[in-house]
């Protein structure tokens, strides 16, 4: 399938809503030609720039105030280097790592781009002794807000020359550090940052390894820092003392609304997780979990659950749910409350009667709006017990039920459910096993709803049976705004069908097609 085969109308859309795979040199001209006609175009995705696109690639780089996606042979990174000159409109730049292409030499890039307000380059490749350079190049931006290095420096330690990055933007708003093996002594650094920091407010600190004490100088920053709002601090060792240090900082702290702390601490934890829930009075958010956490856990949450005064949404992470009586603990403790609107539960083994302990906290609820339930394991039965419940929850807005013990069966049980509750406006039905086969009888149930205005369908072995189907629902369906088909089989036919059907619609605002096709061949 040639881009060329695709109407100029529908090309029209993709522009805005597709990431293309292969941009070889007569995709690309389709591509420039269709982008001379927009005047105000707010990214464009380049993925493989060519010596032969020249004059093409020039024509987009001068159309677009944002570069995402943007993978290339060395000899097209240069030829990007080169065409983009010193661009003033480009303020955001995405780069995604892809083991097809060689390296881009990033700070060249970045260099160019003075109001540079935006970069995630997490994963990126960079050439060997670059690294120092981009944090210098970044350190020279003046109006960067957004930072994502997440595993930009995964095969080096990065060392003190952060502090150059860190005291030097005053502007800082969200930074990623994640899955980056830091050196012992950037968690000073860091702690100083955050201690200082009155305009950081998204810090993501997942999987650096921060052990023992030092996740004690974190936690004191905390204490201290009066602008953060969210902090993501997953995959981190901070055992009973540092989970202590968090629950007294954030005693203290006034200002963050949302916390992650999913990490392997054990059973006498669980005090300090209680004390978190319990004391803070600005969290909103709170996401912990632990494969190890028991039953005398659960209860502690839940008499914590009676007591706090700030909390709305809650989501706990763990395996090992084996008691009903912990369970019904926190059920109860989940009916009294007024507060919470949003309740997930990860990996949930629903052991015995765990669930159905827990279905009182759906049915007596009047309060919560969004239930999310994934890799939990439902036994025969479970998904009617769960939906009689959930059909007493009647302010219900959201609901996502991911189980590879699903099925079509469960997953027709739950489009039922949310044609029956017009409330419900986003379903995720996200890794269910429906099989491409069996999508007919989810498809007919869906024709039938009038209120869904987000659907997830990923990760659900969805293929060329599925996508006319598909098809189907985006032109009849106007409600529907958000579709997510991430992760499944679609072939090239299967995509062609989609597209076309976008040209009839006009109310979809996001589509996800991620990691279906691979390339575009133009051969076939």
């Amino acid at each position: 399938m040639s881009l060329l085969d695709i109407s100029e109308d529908v090309l029209r859309y993709l522009a805005t809503s597709f990431v293309w795979r292969r941009q070889d040199a007569c995709a690309l001209r389709a591509t420039a030609k269709l982008f001379s006609r927009i005047v105000a175009l707010p990214a464009i995705t380049l993925i493989k720039a060519q010596d032969d696109n020249k004059e093409d690639l020039k024509k987009i780089l001068t159309t677009c105030s944002s570069i995402r996606d943007a993978r290339a042979t060395l000899a097209g990174a240069t030829l990007l280097v080169s065409e983009l000159g010193k661009n003033t409109s480009i303020k955001s730049i995405e780069i995604h790592p892809d083991a097809d292409y060689q390296a881009l030499p990033l700070p060249q890039i970045i260099a160019k781009c003075d109001n540079l307000e935006y970069l995630d380059c997490s994963f990126a490749t960079l050439f060997s002794g670059e690294h120092e350079l981009l944090i210098s190049t970044l350190a020279s931006l003046k109006h960067l807000v957004a930072l994502n290095l997440r595993g930009t420096f995964r095969d080096v330690r990065i060392g003190p020359t952060l502090r150059t990055l860190l005291t030097g933007n005053k502007i800082l708003k969200r930074l990623d550090l994640s899955n980056n093996p830091l050196d012992r002594d950037v968690i000073p650094i860091l702690a100083d940052f955050i201690s200082t920091s009155t305009s950081l407010e998204y810090l993501n600190l997942s999987a650096l390894a921060i052990m023992d004490t030092e996740n004690d100088v974190i936690a004191a920053s905390l204490a201290k820092n009066s602008s953060l709002k969210t902090l993501i601090y997953v995959g981190n060792y901070p055992g009973d003392d540092g989970l202590r240090a968090f629950a007294d900082a954030l005693s203290v702290n006034t200002t963050l609304r949302k916390l992650n702390i999913r990490a392997e601490y054990g059973a006498s934890g669980a005090p300090y997780l209680a004390q978190i829930i319990r004391n803070s009075c600005s969290l909103r958010s709170f996401e912990f979990g632990s494969e190890y956490l028991g039953s005398e856990s659960l209860s502690l949450i839940a008499d914590a659950l009676d007591h706090s005064t700030s909390l709305q949404k809650l989501r706990m992470i763990t395996s090992h749910t084996k008691s009903s009586k912990s369970a019904y603990d926190l059920s109860q403790s989940l009916v009294r409350n007024r507060r919470l609107t949003k309740l997930g539960f990860d990996a949930w083994c629903m052991y015995k009667n765990s669930l159905h302990a827990l279905l009182p906290a759906f049915r007596s609820n009047l309060i919560l709006k969004k239930v999310d339930l994934k890799q939990c394991e439902f036994g025969p039965g479970d998904i009617s017990e769960l939906v009689g419940a959930l059909t007493e929850c009647r302010n219900l807005t959201h609901l996502t039920v991911t189980s590879m013990t699903l099925g079509a069966d469960g997953s027709i049980k739950l489009v039922e459910l949310c044609n029956s509750m017009p409330s419900i406006t986003m379903l995720s039905l996200r890794s269910n096993r429906i099989g491409d086969e069996h999508f007919h009888r989810v498809a007919e149930l869906l024709q039938r709803n009038s209120t869904l205005h987000e659907l997830a369908l990923g990760r659900n072995s969805l293929g060329k049976m599925a996508s006319p189907l598909i098809g189907e629902l985006l032109i009849t369906k106007t409600n529907l705004e958000r579709l997510h088909l991430d992760a499944n089989s679609f072939d090239a036919d299967a995509i062609k069908a989609i597209a076309e059907a976008l040209s009839s619609n006009t109310t979809l605002l996001y589509l996800n097609l991620r990691f279906n096709l691979r390339r575009i061949d133009d051969s076939k």
